[in-house]
């Protein structure tokens, strides 16, 4: 298995998915190794756009394990892991592969809020624990009712 991409795969039609193990240059940090794969596609001129890369972490990674059913895409009946990130006008792509860690704004998983700014808290029941982080008071929420299999619509 290739450890990148590379422009012989991307001639074939080869299905390229990154996740949390994949990691070349040594982080943990999936959003850190999407810009490692923005830069060898540029470097290399392979061809992918911002949306192929986010693709590569998301649906074409879930259809790779056959778990696109399940995750991958935001759908109806889909379990709902997303991640918010600042900006208003632009590509989204390109607003994720260029952001960092403070501008991510919400994460939630199995459609849990579980990581948000302030401002984005209102309405949650849940409890949380309050952190500073980049200057900014941020919201780590630990207890809150989670979504049966039934209200996710999986079915």
């Amino acid at each position: 298995m290739a450890k990148r991409p590379t422009s012989r795969q991307r001639a074939a039609g080869v299905r390229i998915g990154l996740g949390s193990d994949w990691s070349p240059s040594g982080s943990k940090n999936l959003l850190h190794e999407l810009k490692v794969v923005r830069v060898v596609n540029a470097v290399q001129a392979l061809g992918f756009s911002d949306r192929d890369i986010v693709a590569m972490a998301t649906i074409v990674a879930a259809g790779l394990l056959r778990w696109d059913r399940y995750l991958g895409s935001i759908e109806a009946g889909k379990y709902a892991d997303l991640v918010l990130v600042r900006g208003k006008a632009g590509d989204a792509y390109e607003h994720l592969l260029k952001a960092d860690e403070t501008r991510i704004d919400l994460v939630v998983i199995d459609g849990v809020p579980r990581y948000a700014t302030k401002k984005l808290t209102a309405g949650f029941s849940g409890t949380g624990e309050e952190v500073s982080f980049a200057g900014e008071t941020r919201y780590l929420i630990s207890t809150m009712p989670m979504p049966t299999r039934s209200s996710r619509g999986c079915r």
